[in-house]
């Protein structure tokens, strides 16, 4: 027999020769590890839990040489919560390595991640496990690139993945849905140390590795965070380097749309979107226009589903390039109806890519004025709203295309009013359905109510409220407008605006006469010291009651003008009209033995009136003994309607009321309302002094003795 140079036989070396087999999870291993989920899920029939320890023990030390056994010893502690490795006997980092795989996959099944974190960070031989070098790492690996991944550290993927664990496939997928995550999430330095590794595991595989699938997104998404960082010109070369390498249409058409993006300056696709700003939407369409070329090229085949990046850039250029005129409605309804189909059903695009494509969508087919299309329109802008901003120029043209179908329009409104934009609301109510649609003035009228709100602005959305609802011919809420308006105007907010819109009755009629408008804008004026043009507003007002033959009335606005201490001259002939009346309006006093009590309410007036109060009761005392006077004093206050409940209280026990003509509008209004109801006699008081009170209560005693002469 032959021998070998140690004096060996040949027969003999043979004989000892022991064959390696690769290491493989046995049914016995798959036995046990479901006795140990069996055991730990409390299953019916399973082993108790000192039996499984048991039989796990028994396994481990049935061949000391199966290294691999340690792994369902560290499976059994990882989910019984058992003290870890403190039963590892003779240690070495095979069986360590093993006993670890174990309870990461045990840990894994419950998606304890932290768990896989902190034996990660106090763990040596966990930290090896991404060599890739044997059967326990790739077992373990995935499992701790999740947790890497799912707790928030994908920075330190590239510091534990090796080289050969990124050959296994799941190892692969993962990294890169980490790294699009970091991508997607804006976060390009971390994205890409994941994508350069897989770029660099990629340049050993085979034609035939069913991973070079892959390779053509991982040179894309390392394009995209180099378009992130600033790279423009190492993304530009990535993607030129695609075109040549590959010849896929689906590639071509993504990799043409990345180009046209680099080319406008974007960094991802959902950056593409139209804001509302003039110069920031002229300056967007020479950004689409750059790279226009690219963009067709992406849509030239028509079976590249990918095509649909194309699409959407073409889309929104043609929406938003008004110098297209309207034709290029179609053009963008044809394009963005194409992207629409493929990204809606995608779920691995983002959620404002997506709401963007409806919205613009739901624009585009508004504007082609096809009745049929009105609903699926107004379907799409909303649940574009969910995401995505309208903007602000494409408001008005949508709301009044959507007035074709009443339910569309309340459809998309309610969302826009809902979001709170103060410039949506701005352009809403600057449309022609303000008319017609009341929440929109009570936005307006909301928003003015705010108490960071200037004054200015709060006046100017009060305006736009009112003609809202006295476009739906709602005179009270009108009227509780043109009241808040009336009070900023006194304050000296809106001045001119206010009496600029007084001098139109078809800006406040119904809800005012022509007389409360008029009073009010005398008030305004009184207000800022400019007592000349009050006069010539009251001048017609004097000239309409002596007219009627309302001599009281007309004496109240002279007894006004007087107080303002101009001179005589500017309205003598008022005075002299006045006296030469031959309107007899002599005062109706108690006959003898005729001794009803009378008492008259006087609404209004400030602390000025109650000092006056005493004087008052005298001298209508010595003229009428028989009548008494209640004051309510309300001030200027802005919450006025205890007010209307006080004078409601104290109807019961007055017989006649007398309303000062310069309390609020609306006020005045209320209370004039009350007397009706309760069938009392009312007057104005146009004066706050003394002789103008004692005046107006003679005469309202005066009216109900008048009054019951008549029914008697």
């Amino acid at each position: 027999m032959r021998k070998n140079k140690h004096g060996r036989s040949n027969a003999r070396q043979s004989a000892v020769r022991v064959v390696q087999r690769p290491l493989r999870v046995t049914p016995l291993d798959r036995l046990l590890v479901n006795a140990v989920v069996d055991t730990r899920q409390g299953v019916t029939g399973a082993l108790s839990g000192r039996e499984l320890t048991r039989a796990v023990d028994e396994f481990v030390n049935l061949n000391g040489r199966r290294q691999q056994s340690y792994f369902h010893a560290g499976f059994r502690d990882a989910l019984f919560d058992r003290p870890l490795g403190e039963d590892l006997p003779a240690r070495n980092e095979q069986r360590v390595r093993w006993y670890w795989t174990g309870a990461i996959q045990g840990w894994a099944r419950s998606e304890l991640w932290e768990r896989v974190m902190e034996a990660y960070d106090t763990t040596a031989a966990v930290r090896t496990l991404g060599d890739g070098t044997d059967l326990a790492s790739r077992m373990a690996g995935a499992f701790i690139v999740e947790a890497i991944w799912k707790t928030g550290r994908t920075a330190e993927l590239h510091t534990f993945v090796g080289a050969r664990l990124l050959r296994e496939p799941k190892i692969h997928e993962l990294m890169l849905e980490a790294g699009t995550e970091s991508l997607r999430s804006r976060n390009p330095g971390v994205a890409r140390t994941v994508f350069a590794l897989l770029m660099d595991a990629g340049t050993s595989f085979k034609p035939e590795d069913p991973l070079t699938r892959h390779t053509p997104t991982v040179r894309r998404r390392m394009a995209h965070c180099l378009r992130l960082l600033g790279e423009r010109q190492g993304a530009e070369d990535l993607l030129q380097g695609l075109l040549r390498d590959e010849r896929d249409p689906n590639i071509h058409a993504m990799v043409h749309a990345d180009l046209g993006l680099i080319k406008g300056g974007f960094a991802l696709l959902d950056e593409v979107r139209i804001p509302g700003q003039e110069m920031a939407r002229r300056d967007l369409v020479d950004r689409l226009r750059a790279g226009k070329e690219h963009f067709r090229n992406a849509v030239a085949d028509p079976d590249a589903t990918y095509a649909c990046h194309g699409h959407y850039c073409l889309g929104v250029l043609a929406l938003a390039d008004d110098t297209l005129g309207d034709d290029r409605f179609a053009e963008a309804d044809m394009n963005l109806e194409r992207a629409h189909a493929a990204i809606r059903g995608n779920r691995t695009y983002p959620a404002s890519l997506v709401a963007q494509t409806d919205l613009y969508l739901g624009i585009a087919k508004l504007q082609l004025f096809d009745a049929a299309e009105i609903q699926h329109a107004a379907r799409l802008i909303v649940s574009g709203l969910e995401g995505a901003q309208i903007p602000r120029h494409f408001i008005a043209p949508t709301v009044e295309n959507l007035a074709l179908s009443d339910e569309s329009l309340k459809t998309v409104v309610k969302p826009l009013l809902e979001s709170g934009d103060d410039e949506i609301l701005d352009a809403l109510a600057d449309t022609a359905i303000m008319d017609t649609y009341t929440p929109i003035a009570l936005s307006l009228r909301d928003r003015a109510r705010r108490s960071d709100r200037r004054k200015a602005l709060a006046a100017a959305d009060l305006r736009g409220s009112l003609r809202g609802y006295l476009g739906v011919d709602d005179a009270d809420s009108a009227r509780e407008v043109l009241d808040e308006l009336e009070q900023l105007a006194v304050e000296g907010s809106g001045v001119a605006a206010f009496l600029k819109l007084l001098d139109d009755p078809d800006r406040f009629e119904p809800a005012w006469t022509q007389e409360d408008a008029a009073v009010a804008s005398a008030r305004c004026l009184e207000a800022t010291g400019k007592y000349a043009d009050a006069l010539s507003i009251l001048r017609n007002v004097f000239h309409s009651h002596m007219y009627k033959g309302d001599i009281l009335n007309a004496s109240g606005v002279l007894e006004r003008i007087e107080a303002y201490g101009l001179d005589p001259a500017e309205y003598i002939d008022l005075k002299r009209r006045y006296e030469s009346s031959t309107f007899d309006d002599d005062l109706e006093l108690p006959k003898s033995g005729q001794a009803s009590p009378i008492t008259v309410l006087v609404v209004g007036g400030d602390e000025t009136q109650a000092r006056i109060a005493g004087h008052v009761r005298t001298k209508v005392a010595l003229v009428d003994s028989h009548a008494t006077v209640d004051f309510l004093h309300t001030g200027w206050r802005s919450n006025w309607s205890p007010y209307v409940d006080e004078v409601e209280r104290r109807m019961a026990n007055s017989d006649a009321v007398v309303v000062m003509r310069y309390i609020r509008t609306l006020l005045g209004t209320q209370v004039r309302t009350i007397c009706r109801r309760h069938d009392v006699p009312w007057r104005f008081c146009w004066s706050g002094g003394q002789g103008g009170l004692v005046t107006s209560i003679l005469a309202a005693a005066s009216a109900v003795r008048a009054h019951s002469s008549d029914k008697a």
